[in-house]
């Protein structure tokens, strides 16, 4: 992609699947355009999961906490518990805000 920067930008495009439309026409072109997305997304879920497996190491070994039955038991029942809250949140700031209604 490096060495496409110039082209995708001169040609007006906002990604390089777009692109592959401009350079290739047709049904090729629209099934390059479509393998590119789905490498880009694969590819993307490929990286978070990455980045959580690391994470979750780094903080296992860095974090003096222990991750027994016990303390899972404890975080489902305290998330069980605080799911009201986060409910009347949402229904009383974020949806308000977002459909513009007047509280």
């Amino acid at each position: 992609m490096i060495f496409l920067a110039v082209w995708i930008r001169r040609s007006n495009v906002m990604m390089g699947a777009s692109w592959i439309l401009t350079r290739f026409s047709g049904k090729g072109g629209v099934l390059s355009k479509n393998i590119i997305i789905v490498f880009a997304i694969i590819g993307a879920i490929a990286f978070i999961a990455y980045f959580f497996e690391g994470i979750g190491k780094f903080c296992a070994a860095i974090l003096p906490w222990d991750l027994s039955f016990k303390n899972q038991i404890l975080t489902i029942i305290l998330a069980i518990q605080t799911r009201p809250n986060c409910q009347n949140f949402i229904f009383t700031l974020l949806l308000p805000t977002v459909f513009r209604w007047d509280v």
